[in-house]
């Protein structure tokens, strides 16, 4: 069964206990925890110890570490999901589902046919999903939520970058791409009504490659799940043959 996760600053990890407060010590409090409950505590970063609750204050619980082996389940892709800002019930699911397969990074940005728009709050919100997200599929790493940005400077994140497009792409497995496996994977994906053709031209003047999804058009939140975990199938962890 699994083990009860929370999330602690990274100081925390390091000595023999460590404390829980805040929406953790509340979180302990609705899983109905108490002494001597055994929990995981992770700094969402890649590290993760095991403990067991000792004592329980009103404010503050302690937990003191009983192992110090780093279980990672992080996949060896890192994948940053470029995603255009769609309706908020749409965005959040597409972060939960994409903190669940795997992605290192969600980065938002506005397209021209963008209609809605991402406060500073909703962006809070929409970390917390990634962590709730990462918690219960035991990650050691929460994915970091940022943005909205402008198209511009989604063209200049890092990794093999990837528009899946509506239009002219080709399926990925028949691209030519570099024979060596690539380490990171930017993965653009646009807005409800698609991309403007000007935006198609700006990015493959960045030297983004257009994939394919099939001759279906797909909503922009199932586009970004499927091209997730077609790059995770391809060079990340989900098929055992690609590890």
């Amino acid at each position: 069964m699994a083990l009860p996760r929370f999330v602690v600053p990274a100081p925390e990890l390091v000595g023999s206990e460590a404390v829980l407060v805040g929406r953790e010590r509340h979180h302990l409090h609705v899983r109905r925890l108490r002494v001597g409950s055994a929990v995981m505590l992770t700094d969402g970063a890649g590290r993760e110890r095991q403990g067991t609750v000792m004592r329980v204050e009103r404010d503050r619980a302690v937990v003191r570490f009983i192992d110090t082996t780093i279980q990672s389940r992080e996949s060896p892709l890192d994948i940053t999901l470029a995603q255009a800002v769609v309706r908020p019930a749409k965005l959040d699911w597409i972060v939960e589902k994409s903190t669940e397969l795997g992605v290192g990074a969600i980065a938002l940005w506005t397209s021209e046919r963008t209609q809605f728009t991402v406060s500073d709050q909703r962006i809070k919100r929409l970390q917390r999903i990634a962590e709730g997200a990462a918690k219960q599929c035991e990650r050691n790493r929460v994915p970091r939520v940022s943005g909205p940005a402008g198209f511009a400077d989604v063209s200049r994140l890092h990794g093999l970058r990837l528009l899946f497009s509506e239009r002219d792409g080709q399926p990925l497995a028949r691209m030519q791409l570099s024979a060596d496996r690539p380490n990171a994977v930017l993965v653009v994906i646009g807005p409800e009504g698609g991309l403007t053709a000007a935006e198609h031209e700006q990015a493959q003047s960045a030297g983004m490659q257009l994939v394919g999804l099939g001759p279906r058009i797909l909503r922009s939140e199932t586009a970004a799940v499927v091209a997730i975990a077609l790059c995770q199938f391809l060079w990340g962890d989900v098929c055992a043959a690609s590890r």
